[in-house]
């Protein structure tokens, strides 16, 4: 039984025909025009066929995408953590280059957060159960700055009583 839902109907070629759209392909995928009828989608024919975005990429190299915060970033701005199978613990692999199914993420504290909070690095690495970062944490702790803290004696001059900004006028 042929198929009745009319976005959905395949025509010559097997291709999709978009309902509304009245260009039709040619031999070799070029438009076939209708004297007096514009294609409403565009005259090329890469502009409504192709699926690829025209858009270039604002990092050169290869991208990755942090597993705490979902942004894109290039692979070196990023760190790999792997999972050791016998041990099912995470660990930083520095040199990028250890075997097996990798994560990625920022070299900040909060992406880790977000990570550890969503449960992201078990479904990234496909790990079997539970997965432990003590190491993981460790390395943060070590290779990571951390802002600034809100201890009593640790305040900058902006922060002290009695200081007043400046006016503007």
């Amino acid at each position: 039984m042929a198929h009745r839902h009319p976005l959905r109907h395949r025509g010559r070629g097997g291709r999709r025909r978009v309902r509304g759209h009245r260009c039709r392909r040619g031999a070799g995928g070029a438009p076939r025009r209708r004297a007096g009828v514009e294609c409403p989608v565009g005259t090329r024919p890469e502009s409504h066929m192709s699926r690829r975005s025209k858009t270039p990429t604002p990092f050169a190299g290869p991208v990755r995408t942090c597993t705490g915060c979902r942004g894109r970033a290039p692979r070196s701005a990023l760190v790999r953590l792997v999972l050791d199978g016998a041990t099912q613990a995470v660990v930083v692999d520095p040199a990028r280059s250890a075997p097996g199914r990798g994560a990625w993420l920022h070299q900040s504290q909060e992406c880790l957060d977000l990570a550890v909070r969503r449960r992201t690095l078990g479904r990234a690495l496909r790990a079997a159960g539970p997965v432990r970062l003590d190491g993981v944490q460790a390395w943060f702790d070590q290779h990571v700055r951390h802002e600034a803290s809100d201890a009593p004696g640790d305040q900058s001059s902006t922060k002290k009583a009695g200081w007043k900004p400046m006016g503007t006028r």
